[in-house]
C-alpha cells in the first residue's frame, strides 16, 4: 500500500491505495493548472494518513526526484533487474 494526499497543503488527510491504482493513474494523466495543485504520494504507509516522521511506519520502495534530463533506456539500464516505474510531472 501507498499513502496519498489530495494536494500539498493536506498532510493530515492522506488514505492508503495500492500500487496499483498509483499505476493506473499514471496511465490516466491529467493537467493541472499551478504545480502545487496535483494530489501527492509516498510508497508509504503512515499512522492515521499524516505525513510526518513521527506517523511513518513502513517504506515499500525508493522514490527518486531526477531533475535532469533520462531516458527510458538509461533509467532501466541503471536499475537492472529491479521493477522501475517512471514518470514525470511539472
Amino acid at each position: 500500500m501507498i499513502t496519498c494526499w489530495p494536494s500539498l497543503y493536506a498532510p493530515a488527510h492522506g488514505r492508503p491505495a495500492s500500487f496499483r491504482a498509483l499505476i493506473l493513474r499514471a496511465r490516466a494523466p491529467q493537467t493541472y493548472a499551478r504545480k502545487d495543485a496535483p494530489p501527492r504520494f509516498a510508497a508509504a504507509e503512515f499512522r492515521d494518513g499524516y505525513r510526518d516522521l513521527a506517523h511513518f511506519e513502513r517504506a515499500y520502495a525508493i522514490v527518486l526526484d531526477i531533475d535532469d534530463v533520462a531516458t527510458r533506456a538509461q533509467i532501466v539500464d541503471a536499475f537492472p533487474g529491479v521493477y522501475v516505474v517512471a514518470y514525470t510531472t511539472w
